[in-house]
């Protein structure tokens, strides 16, 4: 099974110290007929 994967960075991160990532968090909100997009909007735009 393929998924398509999409880089959406926010535009307001976390200022300060230099972060070294270590890997890839998949995250579920249980939010009903909320969308990724929906979130990454929510979070881009706050």
């Amino acid at each position: 099974m393929n998924y398509g994967i999409t880089e959406k960075l926010i535009k307001n991160n976390r200022p300060g110290e230099k972060l070294f990532p270590r890997g890839v968090v998949v995250h579920s909100t249980d939010n009903k007929g909320a969308t990724a997009e929906n979130h990454y909007n929510y979070w881009n735009n706050n």
